[in-house]
Parts: structure tokens; sequence; C-alpha cells
């Protein structure tokens, strides 16, 4: 029997952490049973009409709250994540950090771990890693995790019979504990050393390995694990084993002199014998028809066919059928019989058709296809995978590790047959048919799929699947409810603690990701052959009644120009482009691209948490391994603790589908007509009247050959938008009956999204309107409001006072129960709205309150949103204390709530009138035209660094659908017109503008930087002996180390940043380096991550200010997702609206003013520019590349001691002139500065560009070229509190 007291030791432990660290657990309220609907009686309407007015008359004000202070998190100064930059590609080895190994060391890695798996070759793996721990660029790669899985490898061996692997395994031990390799033991090298003695004590004996020297090899490490975690339950294969492993131990540590490990062993031997009730199996009743009535007996599978098995989102139904109310169980089935489930629908559709079918005569629908090309494609792969093991076997290759290269050859046989053993070739040729169908069901069918990205995705779909098998075997089952009981956040806190106890005693699989290269080449064997096998049948009917028919391939190879460049593409055959555009392809969507039926794991790693199964990563990062390592930092620093509460709070709140939006939705989809966001079935299909080919008008062959282009790309247009539609539409009816939740993880920035990407409430007006909470609460008073004031906002009427906006929907009642009683047939007021669903919705809603017994007393579930008003530029005005700012984005108490765009669509208007008087032509055909639409968008995304040209285009697409201006004069009148706005948003947020330029400019300074450690080996203190050279084959040859550098190459750092949460966030822009993969269908390029590449200085510096202002929101955002759990608040956001029951909306914006107070109480630009100054204080900039106006700047700062100053003025090429500041003659800095004008003597050649010589170099630190913080204004951010309109 396994101890109990180990697993309860780990459990009380983890939960004891937890309850001291996530003090703040949120919580979900338990929700409800989705409501059904009814139409009320004319009566019932007329009397909710007349007593709507009445309930709103009496309305009192909300009651007072206020968040006391120490509830909420306490910001400053936070243990940062700091990791060195990486070194630039042409660094030695022996210099680079282990953090950033070339890619083929990791794809090295992955091959040893494909051959273990399973046992597939451990002979090898073996090779293979011995090679790798003799050679330095592979030696520094290796972690304890390989050494742990190799010592496993060889004691699986042995148990096989060949004692040598025992022998192995202990030499191996005996490196480890003796120091000689790159990494120490831990725990697990203990757990397996004791294994080994436990089932073969002789051989071991013989080999004068004991269990006192096991106990003394685990005394003398360091740090010492625990006797319980040495004897973890999941180091071992069985009760047994474990309990013989406890006896050895235990005997050894009684007569040794470690009395610590004596009273731990005494202590872990105290076990719980009291029998455990073992779990009933899911069981169906069958009918009484067969004999059974009792209910307990097992029954035969669930047959395919079930009547009302719905065709689509086959797998929801299913197990609904099959699970009924064991949501766990039905959610893991879904997970994990992905394959299983889509190989045996595949057959038995091709059954039901063929009984149709005429002899001899082919299928020609997609359903009828699969089935013969998955059983053509798994027959040729395993042909192929035979004959491939056969040749190495053969030629007894594959024994020498992978070598990098920017241009690597096709790979031989045996380096692939490890990772295509993984799955099998049945299971690959499933999987290549369904990432093909759903890469198809993201682009343009007819344009193709590019050949790179489709090599790259189905590698990595195949490595899913792969790391999806092996975390079901440490599979974590928390049992959990459908719902959290209204104990909310200790019911959560109980969850974390569980998941992570679970996981502490369940171990964590090591799987190591695979590189771009493995993913390039598995998904380029199995798409070759795919190509080869799937074919269909073609037909075509001669006017005279001859029939040809003709075999085909579904998919064919060819090359595209895209921007100049020559690119691969695959496209398919036009029958199976007409079958994608006909057949609904959502049956195809993943699980783990679906809604979930349980509350989602907590998050207690960075690729812990979400779905049940499969390995889920918080963030979602691409290609950025030094984000990847940040985080990873991070988490085992447990700092990340309260970004994964918040995100356990949005994962755990239940929806249901509104099933009233749903019918209105499938009667309007069904008739085939545009309505609302639903596009139409076909769209005007008459081409462009084409010009007289006799005719020499340019102009007419130009504006025809535009039409064409714009009539085709209408066409893309309106099926792409279908397919998007028919995907939520779909979704939305397979899970109607149920309660859903949405996993959550972030962007980079820590923006929260849900992980389904399809339907969710980020998504468009359709898909908000289709979900509710799942939990119902009481109206009240204030609710009703509220709910008036809802409809208000997305019908678009949201500029005017709370009062105007419950007015106006008093005074469209009978539009309102219209819409709701006859939505298609009716007045159709609700197509008037914005946002027509969410209307739609919020009628449904208030009639059934308002034609309730008592509408105070309704249980409404309809979600209500509070938006913040542009709230990037909310946050620029609170950071720099703009007075006039905050009046414009309502941060400042006003009667009515200001609107932003409006007024700089009035300031560009006053521009133009004055600018007509002065005969300027664009502001003669523009004065007048200035709506507030016209500016919206540039307003809005000015804030997150719209350039001038994405501005112009912005602005001319307003133009353009104006119709009052021609149309050949939009692009020069938008030319001018952007300026124009760009000019009047810098008048009115000066705050903001000189808050952007700090921003842009400190990422600039640390995009340049380069760490003092660098230099010594720059400088040639520090003499490198052997160069990386990136050939195969190349022998490493004794270099030169040249002190002559392109200081571009040598940029290699991010910039980074720690939220107020504790997120570390690194901007992943570099310049990208591509390979050149040969593979059996075309050469690629990829760009390969895990090659160093230099920072790209411009893109850091343009999009830190955006991405500075999104962590900020997104840090808002956490925290009122926290303290909303706190008060036991149903929450969900979209970034900048956030969503709670209509009778908690006053509690929630008090929270919501509350915490934004709290976040900007703080000074965080100050934080921010302290943190730069602690993450960079070992950086230093080269003199030689400061520009003049820089130098300027550093020489005219009051915080720059006086020496740096004359340091600056000496060292540097200085211009023919000094600045105004030291322009007198008599300042002793201005004749430095002249003397070092004269010894220059010769043009000024600056730039970060430009090679220098880093034997004479200066260098200056980094804190005097961080530039000075901008000057704050007097705007007091406690008025927030004040303000009613902030969101609303």
């Amino acid at each position: 029997m396994i101890p109990r007291s180990v697993s309860r030791t780990c459990r009380e432990a983890a939960s004891s952490s937890s309850s001291r660290v996530l003090s703040r657990l949120p919580h979900v309220a338990t929700p409800l049973m989705a409501r059904t609907y009814s139409k009320p009686s004319a009566p019932a309407q007329a009397e909710a009409v007349a007593a709507a007015t009445h309930i709103a008359s009496d309305m009192p004000p909300p009651a007072p709250y206020s968040i006391p202070r120490d509830n909420l998190p306490l910001f400053g100064p936070r243990p940062l994540t700091v990791l060195r930059p990486p070194r630039p590609a042409d660094d030695t080895f022996e210099s680079l950090d282990p953090l950033y190994l070339p890619s083929y060391v990791y794809t090295s890695q992955a091959l040893i771990q494909a051959c273990i798996h399973d046992l597939h070759d451990p002979l090898r793996a073996r090779k293979l890693f011995d090679q790798a721990r003799v050679r330095a660029e592979h030696r520094a790669g290796l972690s304890i995790d390989l050494y742990n899985s190799m010592l496993s490898t060889y004691l699986a061996m042995r148990s096989k019979g060949s004692k040598n692997w025992l022998e192995d395994m202990w030499a191996l031990y005996d490196d480890l504990m003796i120091g000689d390799e790159p990494v120490s033991a831990d725990t697990q090298t203990f757990s397996i050393a004791l294994s080994a003695l436990q089932r073969f004590p002789e051989e071991c004996s013989s080999l004068g390995k004991t269990a006192d020297k096991l106990l003394a090899d685990i005394m003398k490490s360091h740090p010492r694990p625990s006797m319980a975690q040495v004897l973890s339950p999941s180091m071992f294969a069985s009760a047994a084993e474990l309990a013989e492993a406890t006896k050895i131990m235990f005997n050894a540590t009684a007569v040794s002199p470690y009395k610590d490990a004596a009273a731990e062993m005494i202590a872990l031997t105290k076990i719980d014998d009291s029998p455990l009730p073992e779990p009933k199996p899911v069981r169906k009743l069958k009918s009484a028809k067969d004999g059974q009535t009792d209910g307990t007996s097992d029954v035969g599978e669930v047959p395919y066919n079930l009547k009302n098995l719905r065709s689509n989102l086959g797998r929801v139904e299913q197990t609904r059928l099959k699970f009924g109310d064991n949501l766990e169980a039905r959610q893991l089935s879904m997970e994990e019989s992905v394959l299983e489930s889509a190989r045996e629908r595949w057959a038995k559709e091709r059954e039901a058709i063929s009984k149709y079918l005429p002899p001899g005569q082919g299928d020609s629908t997609l359903k009828g296809w699969l089935w013969n090309w998955y059983t053509a494609l798994s027959n040729r792969m395993e042909d192929d995978f035979a004959d491939m093991v056969k040749q190495a076997k053969a030629e007894a290759a594959g024994t020498k590790l992978p070598s990098g290269s920017s241009s690597t050859k096709a790979q031989p046989a045996s380096y692939l047959i490890p990772f295509l053993s993984l799955l099998g070739p049945k299971n690959l040729a499933m999987i290549t048919l369904l990432e093909m169908i759903r890469l198809y069901s993201t682009v343009d069918v007819d344009e193709g799929l590019k050949t790179s990205r489709a090599l790259i995705s189905l590698g990595k779909a195949i490595e899913n699947e792969h790391q999806a098998r092996i975390l079901r075997r440490h599979k974590i089952s928390l049992s959990s409810p459908g719902t959290l009981s209204a104990s909310g956040m200790q019911k959560l806190i109980e969850r974390r603690s569980k998941a992570k106890a679970a996981q502490n005693e369940a171990g964590t699989a090591k799987i190591l990701d695979w590189t771009h290269q493995i993913r390039v080449d598995v998904g380029s064997w199995c798409m070759d052959r795919m190509m080869d096998m799937t074919t269909v049948v073609r037909s075509k009917t001669l006017e005279d009644g001859t029939v040809y028919t003709e075999e085909q391939p579904a998919f064919t190879h060819d090359y595209d120009y895209y921007r100049g460049m020559k690119q691969g593409v695959i496209r398919p055959n036009p029958a199976v482009s007409e079958a994608f555009a006909k057949e609904s392809m959502h049956e195809f969507i993943h699980p783990r691209q679906l809604p979930m039926l349980v509350t989602p794991l907590p998050w207690t790693s960075d690729i812990q948490g979400g779905y049940l199964t499969g390995r889920n990563h918080v963030m979602r990062v691409k290609d950025s391994k030094e984000q990847n390592l940040f985080l990873k930092q991070a988490c085992q620093g447990k700092r990340l603790e309260e970004v994964f509460q918040a995100l356990d709070v949005l994962g755990s709140t239940p929806w249901v589908i509104n099933k009233a939006v749903l019918e209105v939705v499938l009667e309007a989809w069904n008739s085939g007509e545009a309505l609302a966001s639903i596009p139409p079935v076909k769209i005007d299909d008459t081409p462009p009247a084409k010009p007289d080919p006799d005719s020499t008008d340019m102009k007419a062959k130009i504006a025809y050959s535009t039409a064409v282009r714009a009539f085709e790309h209408a066409k893309r247009n309106n099926h792409s938008e279908r397919c998007s539609m028919n995907y939520k539409i779909d979704i939305a009816r397979a899970f109607v009956n149920d309660t859903i939740y949405f996993p959550h993880n972030v962007d980079f920035r820590g923006r929260a999204y849900p992980m389904p990407p399809h339907l969710s409430h980020v998504g468009d007006d359709l898909s908000r309107g289709l979900l509710k909470f799942a939990e119902a609460k009481p109206l009240g008073v204030r609710g009703l409001r509220w709910l008036k004031i809802h409809l208000a906002n997305v019908f678009g009427n949201d500029k005017g006072s709370f009062d105007d906006r419950e007015r106006f929907a008093e005074e469209h009642m009978e539009d309102i129960f219209d819409s709701a009683n006859n939505p298609l047939n009716g007045r159709r007021w609700w197509l008037k709205s914005d946002d027509p669903w969410q209307c739609l919705a919020t009628c449904f809603e208030l009639r059934d309150a308002l034609t309730s017994k008592n509408p105070l007393e309704f249980l409404s579930n309809l979600p209500v949103h509070q938006d913040g008003t542009c709230n990037g530029l909310q946050h620029y005005a609170a950071l720099g204390g703009d007075a006039a700012g905050a009046a414009q984005v309502n941060l400042d108490v006003t009667d009515r709530p200001s609107d932003v765009y409006t007024h700089v669509a009035n300031m560009v208007e006053e521009i133009l009138i004055k600018e007509a008087e002065e005969g300027v032509e664009a502001a003669k055909l523009l004065k007048g035209k200035i709506a507030r639409k016209v500016v919206k968008q540039t307003v809005m995304t000015t804030v997150y660094g719209v350039t001038l040209v994405g501005a112009r285009a912005q602005i001319e697409k307003q133009l353009r659908d104006r119709d009052d201006i021609p149309q050949a004069m939009c692009y020069g009148a938008a030319s001018y017109l952007a300026r124009k706005v760009f000019q009047c948003i810098g008048t009115l947020f000066s705050g903001a503008n000189s808050i952007q330029t700090w921003l842009a400019q400190s990422a600039k300074v640390i995009s340049r930087s380069i760490p003092k450690s660098r230099l010594a080996e720059l400088n040639g203190e520090v003499q490198p002996t052997y160069r990386i050279h990136e050939k195969i084959g190349r022998k490493k040859k004794l270099v030169t180390f040249g002190t002559v550098k392109n200081m571009a190459k040598e940029q290699m750092t991010s910039v980074a940043w720690t939220t107020l949460l504790g997120l570390p966030i690194v901007q992943p822009y570099r310049k990208p380096k591509r390979k050149q993969i040969y593979t059996s269908i075309q050469t690629v390029f990829i760009s390969d991550p895990d090659l160093p590449s230099e920072v790209n200085p411009l893109k850091q510096a343009s999009a830190f200010p955006p991405n500075f202002i999104h962590s900020l929101d997104a840090t808002h955002m956490m925290l009122t997702a926290l303290e909303m759990s706190n008060r036991n608040l149903s929450f969900a956001s979209v970034h900048d609206s956030y969503w709670t029951h209509p009778c908690g909306v006053d509690e929630m914006s008090t929270i919501i003013r509350d915490t934004f107070v709290a976040l900007h109480s703080e000074d965080v630009l100050k934080l921010l520019r302290d943190e730069f100054l602690q993450r960079y204080e070992d950086h230093v900039i080269p003199v030689s590349s400061l520009k003049h106006h820089e130098r300027d700047e550093i020489l005219m700062r009051s915080d720059v001691p006086r020496e740096v100053k004359a340091k600056l003025m000496r060292d540097v090429r200085v211009r023919r002139r000094t600045p105004a500041i030291l322009e007198d003659s008599k300042s002793e800095l201005a004749d430095e500065a002249v003397e070092a004008e004269a010894e220059a003597g010769e043009k000024d050649s600056t730039g970060p560009g430009r090679k220098i010589d880093m034997a004479k170099e200066k260098w200056l630190e980094f804190k005097w070229y961080l530039p000075p913080l901008p000057k704050k204004g007097d705007f007091d951010v406690r008025r927030t509190k004040e303000s009613p309109y902030f969101f609303s």
C-alpha cells in the first residue's frame, strides 16, 4: 500500500504555501440553469410598458461603497526577473549563454527523447547522449531531466534482460555524484537509484551499490531532498515497489548517523490502513425490454448513429448521451478521443453514403472522400515507415548528432524514424488530414496555403498530440465540479491547492519542445505522402452526351508571388475547394478550441492550467525564446500568483447560450439573406463590365482592373465571413443545453483572452449576443435601471447622461417589445442599433423582466457592460497628471460624458475653416464634412502607436464611405486630414505626447546598449578559442578575434519590464534570421527562434509606448477581476469593457474606479525608470554612437555629474558647434569642448550601425543615457472616484 502520509504531507505543504501566497484568490458564484422563454400576452406587455416608467421614477441612489486599501495588492518595487540578453550570432560557444544555444542542440535533445520514448531505440539514444556529453556546445545544453530520462531508460532496459544496462546506469549515476557532469543530481535521480536497489538488490550489491551509500549521497546533496520527496509515489511503478523501497530506506536510516533522515522515515511510515471506497464506473441504464431494470449492469457501447445525434460537433452531443451529467468525463472524452472519434465518424459516414450511390459511381462529397483518403494515406505511411526502418538497420546509420546549418539538406531516413514512431502511421495520417482541413478553413481556399506555414503547422500538430499523450500518463484528476459552490473564493483556493498537490504527487512530465527544423521535416514527410495519395474523381459531360472521367490529385504544389517574392503554395483541387465552400467544417475543430464543460484547471505554472489534457501555455508567445525564459523563471520564483488567480477568475465564470437569440439567428441564417452581421448566401455576382478592347483609354482599363479586384475581394470576404459565422452558430447549437467555460491565457503584454478562438465573449456582436451568464440574479431597482441604460449603450445612444439613456429606453418601450416578440416579422427596430444582436438580447431580457410578476425580483443573467472612454488616453492622462486630457476622457467629474472624438473633430473643423479662408484646396474640400466617425479610429489608435501612414489609411476609408468626396481625391484629402488630426491630438493631449516620447526614447537607449560583460570579450580581455560554424562537416578552427565590430550586430538587448502584478514582459522584436531547409516538397525558409539575432531598435522604440499602455490596462483589469471575485460578483472582460450582472453594476463601477486610482496612486513611470536603472545597470553605450542632439540633451541635464560631461566632451567627436549651455567662453567645459573639437579635426561619423574599433572606443554608463521623466501635471487621480462617466 502506498503510504498515504507521503501524499498528505505534499498536500498539506502545498495548501499551506498557497494559503499564504494566494490571499486574494478569486471567487465564482454557482451558476443556475438556463431560463426558458415564452411570449408574454398582450395585456401583460401593456402593463409592463406602463409600469416601466413608474419603477424608474422612484429609483434610490446607489449605496456608498469603497474598497479598503488593505484589500488591494501592495505595489512598489518587486523582485525582478532578470536574464542576460543573447550574444551575437558570430559569438563562440565557450562564451555562449546556456540559455541561448543553437537550434541543432535542441534538435539533438528532442531526437534523444524520441529514441527513448517507449524504448523505441535505446542503443541509438545512448550513443547520441554519450556524444552530447563530450561535445561542448551540446554539453552546455544538457539538463538533469535528460540525465534522469537516460537513467530510467537504462533501468528499464535491465528489466528486459541485459545486465550491462544496469552497469551503465550506475556508471552514469557515479559521474553525476563525482561532479564531472554539467548538472547535479536531484530528487528524481535518487528515486531512480533507489528503484534499482529495490528491483535488483544482488546485482547492485555486486557493483558496490547499497542503500547506505545511497543515503549518504542523499544527505550530501544540496539542496537535500526530504525522504518523502525521494519516496514520492510518482517515482515508482507500483504501490508494491514503493512499499519495498520505503522499507529499504527505513532500515538504512535506522542504523545511520543521520538522525533527521531517521525521524523523517518514522513519520513517513505511519500508514493509514483504512480502506478507501472504489469509485463506481459510469454506467448506462438498459431499457426494460432488454430485461435489465436494476441499472447496475454494464451495457454495450453507445450506437454511433443515434437519431438525435447532430451531424455537427458530434463529440459534444455524443459525450452528453454517453456520460450524462458526468461533466468531467465528457470533457476528458472530448479532449482525449479526437483521432479515434474522427476515424470512427468517417468510416460510418462513408458506409452510410455508399448505400445510396449507384454501382460504379464515386462519391463527390468531402465526407465521402475523407475515409478513402485516410485509408490510402495510412497504408502508404505504414509501407514507407517499414521501408525506412529496414533501410536504417541495413545502413546502421543515425548515430551522429545533428549539426548546425543555415542551409540543411534533407535529413536521412533514420533521423525521422524516432519522431514518426511516436504516434504511428495511422495517427499521423489522421492528424495530417485534420490539420490540413483546419488550415484551409482559416485562409482563402482559392489562394492556397503557404507551404512553409503548412509544414510547420502540421509538425506542430503532431508534436501537440504527442505531448498530450505523454501528459495523460501523468493525468491529474481534480474531480472538477461543473460549477463552483457559493463559497467562491475559498473553493477556488482549495482547487488551486489541490491542483498543486496533485501535480507534486504525479510528478511533472518533462517534454522537450521540438525545433522548427523537426517540425518542418516531420510535416514535410507527412505532407508529401498526403499529396500523393489523396485524389478526387472529376467528370465532365460534353454537348454530345459523352462523359469524360479523370482521377486528379486532391492537392497540388505550386508557386506564387507575394510582394515580389516567390513562395510555394499548396492548392486544393477545384472540386475540393467547392466541397470546402459547401460543407460545414466545424466538426474538424479540436476540442481544445471549444468551450469547456467543467471549470478549467487552475493555472499553477507557465504550462499547466486551462484544459484538462495537453500542454497549455499561460502566455501566447510567437517565436520568442527570451520571453519564454523570463516567464519560466518568474514562475519558478512564484512571482505570478496574482496573474494566475486573475486568469482563474476569468476562466471560472460560467456561461450559457442565449437560446432566444440563437433561434432568431438560425432562422435568419437558413433564409440565406443578409441580416445584421450575417452575410448573405450569395452576393451580386455580376462582374464589372469590360471596357472596349479597342479603346486606348488607360484610365478606363485601370478602373476596370480595380473593379475586378474589388469584386473578387468582396466574394472572398463574403465566403470567409459566412464560414466564420457558421463556426459560431454550430458551436452555439452544440452547447445550447450546457453550462460552458472559457479558459483564459494572456498575450506577451499581459492582456487576457479566452483560449477557444471561435465563440467567446471577446468575439463580435453575434458572439456576445449569443452568450449569457449561467447564474441569474434578481434585478432589483438599480439592476432594472442599468438594464435600460445598457440597451441605450448597445443601440448607440451612449453619449448622453445616464438619465437620458434610461429615458431613451422608456421612450422606445413599444419598439423593444415589438423586437422581442417579432424580431424578424415586426418593425425590426433592433436592426437600427450599433450592435444589433446584443440589442436584441437586451430586448428579450427587458420584455421578460417587465412581463414577470415582479420585475424587481426577475432573475436576470444578461451581462451589462461598463466601457472605458478611450482607455489608453485615460491611462496616459493619469500617468502625466494631465488635467485637460483627463477632462476629455472622463477622468474628471462632469455633468455629462465628454466625447473626445467629437472634440477632436470640432478642433479639426475649426482649422479647416481657417485654412479654407486662406485658400487651401484640401480644406475647402473637407470643410463641413468632418464627422465624429471620420476621426474616431485615428484618435483611438494614436495612443497605441498608429503611424501617419496608418492614420491616412483609416481616414481614407471613412472618406470613401461618405460618397460626397470624389474617390480620386480621397487619398490626398486623407493625407492632409491625418496631419491635422495628429496636430489636434498633440495639442489636446500634450502630456500623453511627452510620455510617449519618453517611452520611445528609453526603448531606443535600451536597444542600443550592451552588457559590460560583453566588453571584456570585445576588448580581448577574454580570448575565445573556438568558433561555431554553421556548415555541416566543417571542423572547428582557431580564429583571430578582431576588435573592429559592427555595432548593429552587437545590439542584442530587448526592452523588458515588470507589471505591477509581477508579470515580466519582453518585447520580441528582433531582426529575423531565416534558415533554409530542403524538403521533398520544396526548399523552405523559416525564421529560427533559436538563432540569435540583433534587436530591431526602430520597432522596439515605436512599439514600446502602446505595449506599455496595454500592460497597464491589463493590470487594471486583473485587479478588478480579483476584487470582484472577493465580493462574490460575476465578472468577464473584453480588455477595457467590464461585464457583470445588472444588479452588480454599481458595485463594479466603484471597484473599477478604486482599482484604477490604486494603480495610478503609485508613481508608475518612476517605478518603470527605477526598474530600467536596476535591470540595465551593468549596460553601457558607445560614446561614438551618440547623435548630436542626444549629446546636447545629456550635457544640458542637471542630474549628470560634471566629470561625466567632461568625459563626454573629451571622448566624443564633437561637431563644429557647442550647445547653448556651453557658449559661455568662461566655462571650463566649454574650453574642453573646443579643445576636443580641435583634436578631432575630422568629419563626425555617428550612428549605431557603423563599425567601431572596440579597443579605442569609449563607453558611457546606461544611467546617463536614460532620459529624465517628463514633468507631471497637477491632476489628482483621486477625482476619478467621483467621475460617473469614467467607465460607462
